[in-house]
């Protein structure tokens, strides 16, 4: 599970995220937020997201041919292995869909051709996140997975079956239509954020 660390980590193993084979919107609408672009440090944790020591996280905006515009890099406490995410607003908020893969090897759009190869694949994986900046601070809301599921199940939407981290197969747009009108707001309940502050260049 080594793999699924790298960016926005406190929230992938501990149960307290939102994974779902639909992402809140298509990468092809994407923009780029050059603001996000730095090293960010973790100023405070709460949640299952203290499970992790999550320092710092960085984010780049890499172009490569091919690649959707929108399509950002993250890692975190500098490792090497990234995970690739885009962001999409809805109403007042901001999402980051971050693509997990489907198969043996987690995706990698560091070369040309990377990410036309990963379209073509049927098993796609996302964990979805609230992203809030406000200057030269951000807050990641990594979501209640509990509260999720139960939203999931009461609209009859099933999961894949995974053992330790389920993913649930929703419809498309389904964060207003099988959330409902309340339901973000009650999966992104600030009961598992990370705090984060821009580091100043040295």
């Amino acid at each position: 599970m080594s793999r699924y660390l790298p960016l926005f980590a406190a929230a992938l193993l501990g149960g307290g995220c939102v994974p779902v084979t639909e992402p809140v919107g298509p990468v092809e609408k994407a923009e780029p937020d050059k603001a996000l672009v730095g090293k960010w440090a973790v100023k405070k944790i709460n949640g299952l997201a203290a499970s992790f020591a999550v320092e710092s996280i960085g984010i780049t905006a890499p172009e490569v041919k091919g690649n959707p515009k929108g399509l950002m890099r993250g890692s975190m406490n500098d490792e090497r292995d990234p995970m690739w995410f885009y962001l999409t607003t809805v109403g007042k908020y901001t999402y980051a869909n971050v693509i997990v893969g489907g198969g043996d090897d987690e995706p990698n759009f560091d070369k040309e051709g990377a990410f036309a190869k990963w379209e073509k694949s049927t098993k796609k994986k996302y964990f979805v996140f609230r992203v809030a900046r406000d200057g030269d601070k951000m807050v990641l809301d990594c979501g209640n997975n509990e509260t999720f599921t139960k939203l999931m199940k009461a609209a009859n939407v099933v999961d894949d079956g995974a053992k330790h981290v389920p993913f649930f197969h929703p419809p498309a747009g389904w964060h207003t239509k099988t959330l409902g009108k309340d339901g973000p707001d009650a999966v992104f309940d600030k009961s598992n954020r990370l705090e984060l502050v821009r580091e100043k260049a040295k």
